[in-house]
């Protein structure tokens, strides 16, 4: 007689999936939430990097796009309480334009001086916004492309133009 050998059941994510079925590497969405998250503790360790050796909290504050609003606060939360050292960290969720632009800083005072330490966007930066804050302004930064859920359109035909 055979016996039937199982498999443990995973346990289900607590987080919305926007993104069912997307794989991203061969790894779905839990690995897709880990590198995410990676990219994020990347992103607090090279900021607490930039800050002061005497400061005793290190902060780091985000603006761009509402889509992965929830991601980022989540993130965030979670970081703040495993964090080592007290660490403060912020996003607001003002469209990917605004955040870009708080990033770049060209209109900010002083001029070119970021308001936020990262920015999140539908779209990359474009290639003269990225050659004027590297070359021009000596500021270097890197875009880090990820996957957080999935976008949709709607449009409303009217009565009259839809086959009988």
């Amino acid at each position: 007689s055979r016996r039937a050998i199982r498999t443990p059941r995973r346990r289900k994510s607590t987080m919305s999936t926007p993104t069912r079925g997307t794989r991203v590497g061969g790894g779905g969405q839990a690995s897709m939430f880990r590198r995410c998250a990676a990219a994020c503790v990347l992103a607090v360790a090279l900021s607490a990097a930039a800050v002061s050796a005497t400061s005793d909290v290190h902060q780091m504050h985000g603006s761009g796009t509402t889509n992965p609003s929830k991601f980022f606060w989540k993130v965030m939360d979670i970081l703040e309480e495993r964090a080592r050292t007290p660490i403060t960290m912020t996003y607001r969720a003002v469209g990917s334009s605004t955040g870009q632009k708080e990033f770049i800083g060209a209109d900010n005072t002083p001029a070119y001086d970021a308001y936020n330490h990262f920015g999140s966007g539908d779209i990359p930066f474009s290639a003269a916004d990225h050659t004027l804050l590297k070359t021009t302004h000596s500021k270097d930064f890197i875009q880090v492309p990820f996957m957080i859920g999935a976008i949709s359109f709607f449009h409303s035909v009217p009565a009259d133009d839809l086959p009988a």
